[in-house]
């Protein structure tokens, strides 16, 4: 219930602007709350009208100000649908600023390490000449975009060229999905290109490794040295290929490399030592 105390002042051409009721079944009472107000004509449109405890009972009548009615629930729902476009403008506003701080930080950090302080620096562990055969290689905006993927008939193709994914055995296949569900697929290069390569370091929403013959998914599996995916965020990746109409019914979802079974090994020891009360569970 919406209570009016005090003293209101109102704009005719903003209460029409608001609330039009030409038509409406508020206008018989827009009607009795004009006519109860004694004001000049000609000034109605620039002048505020100033009205007595009379017109407040009036305005409380109104069938806007009652819960029940359906004009007073019309304007709450519209309230909350812009409430929830403004938040979601906001957060998408805070998402873009952070991107952009990131690749600036990264540029900054390529340029000390480059051009700057940062490039007389040589570690005994890491020599300079090591460091730079294993610079692992960013991608930005631009450069991202080819390998971009999509899925049309439950086939994985590039958006840019329309090429059907077909792996192959002499390499290594990487995939990231990012947290807008931009898919990106790539051949690994030790060293130089990996998970990490696609979003700049960024966050996923999934990562792992796959296998493609002629745009038809046969294997995937999470794996990723550096972003350790969860099962839960896996299975979230499937459930998006679902959604993509990827049939699953034949796919390989489990390790077919016996280095990545090794390093999902070592992962499950290490999370067990991390929580030793976990395994008696």
């Amino acid at each position: 219930m919406v209570v009016v105390k005090g003293s209101v002042s109102i704009n005719r051409g903003e209460l029409e602007r608001t609330m039009p009721i030409t038509g409406s079944p508020l206008k018989k009472e827009t009607d009795a709350i004009t006519k109860s107000v004694s004001i000049n004509n000609k000034e109605m449109d620039n002048q505020p009208l100033n009205l007595d405890n009379h017109s407040f009972e009036t305005i409380q009548k109104l069938r806007i100000f009652y819960p029940t009615s359906p004009e007073h629930q019309a304007a709450v729902r519209l309230q909350k649908v812009y409430k929830s476009y403004r938040t979601r403008r906001i957060l998408a506003d805070c998402a873009i600023l952070v991107d952009q701080s990131w690749y600036v930080s990264i540029d900054q950090y390529k340029s000390w390490l480059d051009i700057g302080e940062g490039k007389e620096i040589n570690l005994e562990a890491c020599p300079r000449s090591k460091f730079q055969r294993q610079c692992i290689k960013y991608l930005g905006p631009t450069e991202r975009k080819a390998y971009e993927v999509v899925m049309e008939q439950g086939k994985l193709l590039y958006k840019m060229t329309g090429e059907l994914i077909h792996t192959t055995e002499d390499a290594k296949s990487i995939f990231v999905l990012d947290t807008s569900k931009t898919l990106y697929v790539g051949k690994k290069k030790k060293g130089t290109f990996q998970h990490s390569s696609f979003l700049a370091g960024g966050v996923t929403a999934a990562a792992g490794r796959l296998i493609v013959e002629t745009g038809i998914l046969k294997a995937v599996w999470p794996h990723s040295g550096h972003y350790w995916p969860t099962e839960e965020k896996f299975q979230d990746f499937l459930s998006f290929l679902r959604e993509n109409n990827v049939d699953l019914t034949d796919v390989e979802t489990s390790s077919l490399d016996e280095e990545d079974r090794m390093l999902c090994k070592r992962r499950s020891s290490d999370c067990l030592r991390s929580n030793p009360l976990d395994q008696n569970h």
